[in-house]
């Protein structure tokens, strides 16, 4: 360490010895003079214990608008109204909690010397209040999460990098352990890259809870503030974007704050709000398509989707998710969703196990209409499901998984221009499935395929027929001879269907 370093270490304890002299340091520290005027909001929100206090808060912030600063405050100021209790501090992981969450709140501890116990990446204010701060990265961490008792507050930082379910169940685990004391539960972030869905979005559109908002415009107390403008636009022309970019109104915002907004250059799937609905027609559509895909370390997953006959709109109808199964218990699950709805084709993933329980389901289950999904390279495949996508022709319900899951995954374009799908650490279950059944539709849509003549077009429609001819012959006479001017005439029928 140098001599100035050493200087500079020294003028600042002074600085701090001078500030506390003679007071309390929580008598300086909860005149909040150290924070700018949004920051004072969230800490006053955070801090607050009378009966009528907010218990659900959402602060919906830019980058460098300093949030994370604000609650670490608050976090202290409710620990030392709350003896004996519990308060949780959660960021996506354990680097990004110590960085944004833990020192922040330490530096604030020291600065007013206000007498806390430090120990790793945890405060113990004076009367006993604990302030924990967790990754949300550890295979522990829901287990943690539940542990704890006496909780009077859980801040969750970073909601809009989080997977929606993954949210859901943080909060969902919490909520229980916060409610004997009346806890409080803020999240708090930037908006998501998925836009205008998901539990972190529905949260800051809640009327139930207090809304809350902060931009970097606010922040008066970084060093660079008075050329703050100029930087950023020198920032934005370097990375290439404007600020009327979505990376600028999602990240920094207008000045109506930071923007749940979506550029779909930056996305691997056309997911808008035109496919989003927040209810499904009553009646099931007479077509349906189902796409499958066996989880080897997740999820087994099987989508429904259907639609009317000349009708404008495709429907995700049915999301089934199943943990742990074996090729039979998948083939029962198969089953299931056929006797439900009849499909024309069920696509699944013939890769690892999905070969074996292909050929299981038809063994168990004579007349099933499922098949090897038509994998071939990625790019098709997403091609196909952004064909369904685009102008809201496939409409889903805002809260499904699949939603959440088309929301977020980028492309990733190595030096040679191969394109690969980056989900960002959050692994869909969903995404390949409607993939597979995309490429069958298509084919059973004509007028969203641009790629086919008008003879292929109708070869795949008279071969869609004779298929549902053969498959509804095998599921009515298992087993039985059918006379072929038996089958002829069902043929016909399916053909002028």
């Amino acid at each position: 360490m140098t001599n100035a370093q050493l200087r500079r270490i020294a003028q600042k304890e002074r600085e701090r010895r001078a500030k506390t002299k003679g007071t309390n340091g929580w008598d300086v520290f909860r005149k909040r003079q150290q924070y700018h005027a949004p920051q004072r909001e969230l800490v006053a929100a955070i801090a607050d214990t009378s009966p009528d206090a907010a218990r659900l808060i959402t602060e919906l912030a830019s980058r460098q608008s300093g949030k994370s600063h604000g609650a670490g405050g608050g976090a202290l100021e409710l620990g030392e109204a709350s003896p004996g209790c519990n308060i949780v501090y959660v960021a996506a992981t354990y680097d990004s909690c110590e960085r944004m969450g833990f020192k922040p709140a330490k530096a604030l501890a020291d600065s007013f010397a206000l007498g806390c116990k430090l120990t790793d990446m945890q405060i113990e204010v004076p009367g006993g209040c604990t302030i924990y701060f967790l990754g949300a990265n550890t295979e522990k961490f829901i287990d943690r999460l539940r542990g704890i008792p006496n909780l009077v507050a859980a801040i969750i930082d970073e909601c809009g990098i989080y997977k929606s379910d993954d949210l859901k169940t943080m909060i969902d685990t919490l909520m229980p352990g916060l409610r004997p004391r009346r806890g409080k539960l803020v999240l708090m972030g930037t908006p998501s890259k998925g836009g205008k869905l998901g539990t972190w979005y529905q949260a800051t559109q809640n009327p139930n809870w207090l809304h809350l908002k902060m931009s970097y415009r606010d922040n008066d107390r970084v060093p660079s503030f008075d050329d703050v403008e100029r930087l950023i636009d020198d920032e934005l022309a370097a990375l290439g974007y404007t600020r009327q970019s979505a990376y600028f109104l999602r990240e920094y915002g207008d000045e109506n704050g930071p923007q749940f907004i979506v550029d779909l250059t930056e996305k691997v799937y056309e997911l808008t709000d035109d496919n989003l609905v927040d209810e499904l027609p009553v009646t099931v559509g007479s077509n349906c398509v189902i796409g499958g895909d066996i989880g080897e370390r997740a999820n087994d997953a099987l989508l429904t989707f259907d639609w009317e006959d000349g009708a404008k709109f495709v429907y995700l109808r049915e999301e089934l998710y199943a943990r742990g199964q074996d090729s039979i218990a998948f083939a029962k699950m198969v089953h299931g969703v056929d006797s439900k709805y009849s499909p024309i084709e069920i696509p699944i993933d013939p890769g690892g196990l999905g070969k074996k329980s292909i050929d299981t389901a038809k063994r168990l289950y004579p007349g099933i209409p499922i098949s090897e999904a038509r994998k071939g390279p990625v790019v098709l495949q997403v091609r196909a499901l952004n064909q369904l996508l685009r102008g809201g022709r496939l409409k889903m319900l805002r809260t499904s998984r699949l939603a959440a899951d088309l929301s977020t995954p980028t492309w990733d374009v190595s030096a040679d221009g191969v394109k690969t799908i980056n989900e960002h650490g959050q692994h869909s279950d969903g995404a390949p499935s409607a993939r597979y059944a995309a490429q069958v539709m298509i084919k059973l849509l004509p007028d969203i395929q641009p790629d086919q003549t008008p003879d292929e077009l109708a070869r795949a429609r008279y071969l869609a027929g004779i298929k549902k001819a053969v498959d509804n012959a095998k599921r009515i006479k298992p087993g039985q001879a059918y006379e072929a001017e038996e089958f002829e005439e069902d043929v016909y029928e399916d053909l002028s269907e």
